[in-house]
């Protein structure tokens, strides 16, 4: 009797979370398609040509920085360890606020759409191929995130189905992907934000929620409505995460790569638009992709591979734009490939692919480097390929940090 009305309880539940993660996608989804870009302008689809509110614009950082692993990995992370786990979340969130004190503010003021923007204006000499590795990195780190927030995706839908069947799993995949396809192509900045305040309400409120029935467990326990709500929350997360890094892949091929490098500055803007909304849909298609071939994969280790790839090309290389005046094109991209290429090559000769029960090749035994985050060598050797490349060719022009330093400072040019 216990058990089947436990069953009846569970499957309840399980409709509950599944009637309002769709009722949240048709919604947020109907939303982004409205607040689209309206005319054929790459400043509205890459930034909502600036014209989004304070608010608006803080409550997306928050749903943009609540990633999966913030709300799902974190969260079993402090139910594991206890205060260490603790620790860790002040960790990141200490570490969230000196990027936003320290490079966001200078980023908006010097960038026009995109990182290589930045780059070109400090180093003008040698863009080109700047822009070039930064598009190739990018779209590494862009891929590996959005692999692993499909993956798991998929991995929250067998509350529903159970252990999925390979057409079901190929069926989630494409309909997530599809879904995240929309938001970023069609959407563009606009879409992705909205998509983003959303979850960051949704999360406030959900958070709060869980707190007040921690506090009060002993009046009332609606575990069911509780659980139709965490599992949306985490569904949502998913999506509006994988829409940002799509949409993020995208604007750098169309503007770095293909209006940058291929087109030197000469594309239009509906041409450049065109491609990037082109770019994501073929981004959305890769990581679909990827996704079915890496089921079974950790996607602990595809999300840290992605960081390590980007504390070690892109950090190097925009801590030394904006701070080194004597940072030059040459140390830009030695820093970006180098920080690449050593990180995937760290990582492949690692535990994590090789040599133990766990790895991805478990029968196979070629891993020489002992840890599984390739971090702690490859982020000094960015910093260090950018120092070297620097320091070892021709400085650039002194007036041209002059003239970046001023607009990272107050957002105009010194003349």
């Amino acid at each position: 009797m216990v058990t089947t009305g436990a069953a009846v309880v569970d499957r309840f539940s399980l409709q509950l979370t599944l009637i309002l993660f769709l009722s949240v996608v048709v919604v947020t989804l109907f939303t982004a398609l409205l607040t689209a870009p309206q005319r054929d302008e790459i400043a509205e689809f890459y930034l909502g040509n600036r014209t989004m509110s304070p608010l608006r614009n803080g409550l997306a950082m928050c749903g943009d920085y609540l990633s999966a692993a913030t709300l799902l990995g974190s969260t079993g992370l402090v139910a594991l360890t206890g205060y260490d786990g603790l620790l860790y979340l002040c960790g990141t969130a200490v570490a969230w606020m000196m990027v936003l004190l320290l490079i966001a503010e200078p980023l908006r003021n010097a960038g026009r759409f995109t990182l290589g923007d930045t780059i070109a204006l400090r180093l003008p000499r040698g863009q080109r191929p700047v822009r070039l590795a930064l598009a190739v990195c990018t779209l590494a780190i862009a891929t590996l995130y959005l692999v692993a927030q499909l993956v798991g995706s998929v991995a929250l839908l067998t509350q529903f189905t159970g252990e999925p069947s390979a057409t079901t799993r190929t069926l989630c995949v494409v309909v997530i992907g599809t879904i995240v396809i929309v938001y970023a192509a069609i959407g563009g900045m606009p879409g992705a934000t909205f998509i983003q305040v959303v979850k960051a309400v949704m999360l406030i409120s959900g958070v709060t929620v869980t707190a007040v029935m921690v506090l009060h467990r002993f009046d009332w326990n609606p575990d069911a409505l509780l659980t139709a709500l965490l599992s949306c929350l985490a569904f949502v997360t998913l999506l509006a995460v994988a829409a940002g890094l799509t949409l993020a892949a995208a604007s750098s091929l169309a503007h770095d790569l293909y209006g940058e490098v291929i087109r030197k500055g000469q594309a239009k803007e509906t041409e450049e638009l065109a491609v990037a909304r082109l770019s994501a849909v073929v981004i959305g298609v890769l990581g679909m992709l990827l996704a079915l071939i890496a089921w079974g994969a950790n996607t602990a280790t595809l999300a840290f591979l992605a960081f390590a790839i980007a504390a070690s090309a892109l950090l190097p290389t925009l801590v030394y734009t904006l701070f080194w005046r004597r940072f030059t094109a040459q140390g830009a991209l030695l820093s970006l490939c180098g920080g690449l290429l050593s990180s995937v090559l760290l990582v492949v000769f690692s535990p994590v692919v090789s040599s133990t029960p766990s790895s991805l090749y478990p029968s196979a035994d070629f891993a020489w480097f002992p840890l599984q985050n390739p971090g702690l060598v490859s982020i000094p050797a960015g910093f260090l390929l950018g120092w070297l490349g620097s320091v070892l060719t021709r400085p650039e022009m002194p007036e041209n940090y002059a003239d970046f330093e001023v607009r990272t400072l107050v957002g105009i040019d010194e003349k």
